[in-house]
């Protein structure tokens, strides 16, 4: 029986659900909560994944919408809340830099991508990143285009 796989997110999401599910409409499901903050996430997990079969895969692209403003305390925890009584294989997508933000703002993103990214590989979960390094941070176009990579590097 094929892996079910769940992707779980905020409006940066919408519409991926033909690329994601495109190769296996049954076991496949996008989620899209526009708006959506870690806390929010965490309180529907359960029911998100109901219906998802025994331990499906999950990746979770939250936290652009999530202020910092010395919450780090705060958001840490309730990414750590989100997987507590998680058994699947999760992956976590790094956290989108905000159009137009202070650096202030930017430069708290990318702490927190740092902290994720070296959470996430201490706790064993997977972390997609986004972001290019080469002289100048750049960010990738999230179009259906860049999700054909996300596909492929969750293959089940």
């Amino acid at each position: 029986m094929p892996k079910q796989m769940v992707v779980i997110g905020d409006s940066i999401i919408r519409k991926v659900d033909r690329v994601i599910c495109q190769a296996d409409r049954f076991n496949r499901t996008v989620c899209c909560l526009p708006g959506a903050r870690v806390r929010h996430v965490v309180d529907r997990l359960d029911t998100l994944l109901g219906g998802a079969g025994h331990d499906p895969a999950v990746l979770v692209h939250i936290g652009t919408n999530d202020k910092m403003n010395g919450r780090w305390g705060t958001l840490r925890s309730e990414f750590r809340d989100l997987v507590s009584k998680r058994s699947s294989n999760v992956i976590f997508s790094e956290i989108l830099p905000v159009p137009r933000a202070s650096l202030g703002r930017q430069r708290e993103l990318r702490e927190l991508n740092a902290w994720l990214k070296s959470w996430c590989r201490k706790e064993g979960f997977g972390f997609l990143e986004h972001w290019l390094y080469k002289g100048v941070t750049k960010m990738l176009d999230f179009r259906r285009a860049d999700f054909a990579s996300i596909r492929a590097s969750l293959q089940c």
